[in-house]
């Protein structure tokens, strides 16, 4: 097994962990949104590793639609943790929601069936430079569109959190400051 791929499996671990923790806390604010946020981050990490042990480009093609069913997902999941964290949670309707998803789940549809129209990415290839073979691929025309879209809640799920909860010290100001990190790396 890659120690990459070991990590990554550990990782996921503590994920899912953290998961169960933040669940088992409903009274808080926003904490079945960071559950779930943390239980794509566990999807997403386990797929991963398991696709770095696969060995064929099927096999690897597969691992990544099974990554993206989760991956997708972070940046309206960070959202609506911000807004939760902020405060602002009850601004998070049922409508929003659909909407904020709409995007997200064209994507998974977009790499799921990519090999009917190349438009997510265009060109597949096992590249095999550096310690682990990786899938590589020659970004398609919706590419860009849907990475700039999870950018821009990325971008405004920090900006959330820095404009609505700046507390003046204590424990509050060390969450806010690993809360903005995590959403930065």
């Amino acid at each position: 097994m890659h120690i990459y791929a070991a990590i990554l499996f550990f990782c996921a671990g503590i994920s899912v962990t953290l998961a169960g923790l933040a669940w088992h806390r409903p009274l808080a604010q926003g904490s079945r949104v960071l559950s779930f946020l943390l239980l794509a981050v566990a999807w997403t990490t386990m797929a991963h590793g398991l696709g770095l042990t696969a060995a064929t480009l099927s096999a690897k093609v597969l691992w990544n639609h099974v990554e993206y069913a989760g991956l997708v997902f972070f940046s309206p999941l960070m959202l609506g943790a911000s807004l939760f964290f902020a405060g602002k949670g009850r601004w998070l309707r049922p409508t929003l929601a659909a909407a904020i998803l709409l995007i997200p789940l064209l994507r998974l549809i977009a790499n799921w069936t990519n090999s009917l129209h190349g438009l997510y990415h265009q060109q597949v290839w096992l590249e095999s430079s550096g310690p682990y073979t990786m899938l590589a691929w020659e970004r398609g025309p919706l590419y860009l569109p849907f990475i700039l879209y999870s950018y821009l809640l990325t971008a405004c799920s920090i900006g959330i959190v820095l404009r609505y909860r700046h507390p003046r010290q204590g424990p509050a100001r060390i969450r806010l400051a690993l809360l903005a990190l995590a959403f930065v790396s």
